[in-house]
């Protein structure tokens, strides 16, 4: 008899239940018992490659492992549409000021490449775009502009900003996307419709698509965030059981902070399941999140940690830059190494991740534990929780 939250063990009350990972543990339950829960919120059917439009028979670059459906003609037609032959007989979108961190910005991007493509323009950085400079340094990126000192460019075309202001129809001037901000290329959609993806997930299929695209760190920003691995990084290892985020600092300008012990209950619904010594990933904006974490019982779990310090204002810390920025790109990097993944969708730092463990070939029969109370990950979940399934994140 359980007997702190649930009388009995009742699988579909704890489905439907928002505090669920907590409660799972509180109220003790057996393997047998997480397991079907497990099967209840995860459901095979809906987690294997189908929904999640994977290709097990193509591999893409070293990026991917399983490949993600039709990832070779999206590309394409992502290139076709930057890298154009000629720079003076084309019509521009021009990205504004961003006021947003890494993860944010990855993801703006990709939106403003959505809009881009669908009005037949090249998307390309306003060059005195104030806020994504604060990401780079001038003395280590030189000539590069934004967030292109860590990414190869997104486009061939280059121009000034007296360019772009003397000619407001030829380059197009968009902020912060309000209004546009779930737009797919109309260009891609049929290719979506080929694999089998739900309409629920088209969206979901271009961002992928467009991180893939993003995220090509150039090869100084891999040699420095190597340099990082090699120096900063505690007990490295090749894959992960788990990786645990939390996702603190300046968060808290938009959402209630989630407490850290939170994010503890997952990982020992995880150690129950697998019954086996974890290698868990640690990562945080928050330094008081990480010592408490990596302080936990050291019988069950062996942690990796980068030992630099972390700073409280966040990813979108504008005094750090370009090392925060760095910085950053190690801790995703190193995240999408795991398995069962910890975290919060509310944050884009936590979607990035999620989205390189697809792209890296990751199981997605394994779940994301979200624990936030907020978003509902599959379908089933979503049902039982009496939520929409909207992929807002």
């Amino acid at each position: 008899m359980k007997i702190s939250y649930f009388k009995g063990f009742d699988q579909f009350s704890y489905i439907s239940d928002k505090q669920i990972w907590r409660n799972i543990i509180k109220d003790n339950l057996s393997r047998k018992e997480i397991a079907t829960i497990m099967n209840k919120l995860y459901p095979y059917e809906e987690m294997n490659q189908k929904v999640f439009f994977y290709d097990p028979n193509k591999a893409v670059e070293k990026f991917v492992g399983k490949g993600i459906y039709g990832i070779e003609e999206v590309q394409k037609k992502i290139y076709e549409n930057q890298f154009v032959k000629n720079c003076s007989e084309r019509n521009f979108l021009v990205m504004l000021d961003w006021d947003g961190g890494i993860g944010a910005l990855i993801h703006g991007i990709g939106t403003f490449l959505a809009k881009a493509m669908n009005l037949n323009r090249t998307l390309i950085y306003y060059p005195n775009y104030r806020y994504m400079n604060l990401h780079m340094s001038k003395e280590k990126c030189k000539d590069k502009l934004g967030f292109d000192c860590f990414i190869h460019p997104i486009t061939s075309c280059k121009f000034t900003a007296k360019e772009i202001d003397s000619n407001k129809k030829r380059f197009l001037r968009l902020g912060f996307f309000k209004g546009f901000s779930r737009t797919i290329p109309n260009s891609i959609i049929p290719i979506i419709e080929k694999s089998g993806t739900p309409k629920e997930l088209y969206f979901y299929y271009w961002r992928l698509q467009a991180t893939y695209f993003v995220l090509r760190l150039n090869e100084e920003t891999e040699k420095l965030v190597n340099e990082i691995r090699n120096k900063a990084l505690v007990n490295p290892k090749d894959h992960y059981d788990v990786m645990i985020h939390v996702r603190h600092g300046d968060k808290h300008k938009e959402m209630k902070l989630i407490n850290t012990k939170d994010y503890v209950y997952p990982l020992e619904i995880i150690s129950k399941l697998l019954q086996k010594k974890l290698s868990v990933f640690v990562s945080s904006d928050d330094q008081e999140a990480i010592d408490y974490l990596i302080n936990l019982d050291k019988k069950k779990y062996e942690f990796s940690y980068f030992n630099f310090k972390h700073h409280s204002n966040g990813y979108s810390d504008k005094k750090r830059g370009f090392d925060n920025s760095l910085q950053t790109f190690a801790d995703l990097f190193e995240s999408a190494k795991a398995n069962y993944l910890i975290g919060t969708l509310i944050s884009n730092v936590d979607r990035v991740i999620l989205e390189l463990r697809l792209l890296y070939g990751g199981d997605m029969n394994l779940p994301f534990f979200d624990v936030s109370e907020t978003i509902c990950i599959t379908f089933s979940q979503c049902k039982a929780l009496g939520m929409v399934f909207n992929l807002i994140w």
